[in-house]
């Protein structure tokens, strides 16, 4: 049998977006989990201020973009990325197959018919008394966004509700069981031998940051009081 031989002429043409990667390590050195065609395909959806999707072509690291929500999606990225977890989000970018929208919004972060609301300052508690950045939150709803694009039939089998006695379904088991810990861990947010959570429950908490896991009490009040009003307000509808 002839062993094949893999070689590198050149560095990465990124490489200086990532300067605590090796510019010749392919996929961040993970390449059995990871792919990257040509060393540039990250490609990220946002919704603009005045209401219009748009696209922005994202290449790691850190970037210069009129827009908040951009800077902010780049920042958690990056977060989950480096730390070593984060690998939804590296994949979400990187996987040319795929296109998942990830759009602002003020109330909760969730994954919703393929896309991800994502509010960039609301993190949350768990019954464990861990707090979970928004940069972690991110990567667990972009994880259900790549199990519905990859794994379609799986994934509508393993969302129904009820389904799963402790995490409510067979998906959120997967994501909270699998990538959540690790990035949770990488990200220091929890200990390693510890769990984020042993449901799919918690408290919304207003975070000082995308990748902060302090809260801001009056924020975290403030954004309570309002979903409890445009809850109440739904039903009058």
């Amino acid at each position: 049998m002839t062993k094949e031989t893999y070689m590198f002429l050149s560095v990465d043409p990124m490489s200086d977006k990532y300067p605590s990667l090796s510019p010749y390590a392919y996929c961040a050195g993970n390449p059995v989990v990871l792919k990257d065609t040509d060393g540039r395909d990250i490609l990220i959806w946002y919704k603009t201020e005045n209401g219009k999707m748009e696209s922005y072509r994202y290449t790691g690291g850190n970037v210069s973009h009129s827009n908040g929500y951009v800077q902010k999606v780049c920042e958690a990225w990056n977060y989950n990325v480096m730390n070593g977890g984060g690998d939804p989000s590296y994949n979400a970018a990187t996987n040319s197959n795929v296109t998942i929208n990830v759009i602002e919004t003020s109330g909760d972060s969730q994954h919703l018919n393929g896309k991800v609301y994502w509010n960039p300052e609301l993190g949350l508690k768990t019954d464990q008394g861990n707090i979970l950045s928004p940069a972690t939150i991110l990567d667990h709803e972009l994880d259900h966004g790549l199990q519905r694009a990859l794994n379609n039939k799986q994934f509508n089998s393993d969302r129904t509700p009820n389904n799963d006695s402790q995490y409510g379904s067979k998906e959120e088991r997967r994501v909270i069981t699998g990538s959540e810990q690790k990035t949770a861990k990488a990200n220091g947010e929890i200990k390693y031998g510890n769990t984020t959570r042993n449901n799919h429950l918690g408290d919304n908490v207003i975070t000082k940051g995308v990748t902060s896991t302090v809260s801001d009490g009056a924020k975290t009040k403030t954004f309570n009081k309002k979903q409890y009003e445009n809850f109440i307000n739904s039903f009058k509808e």
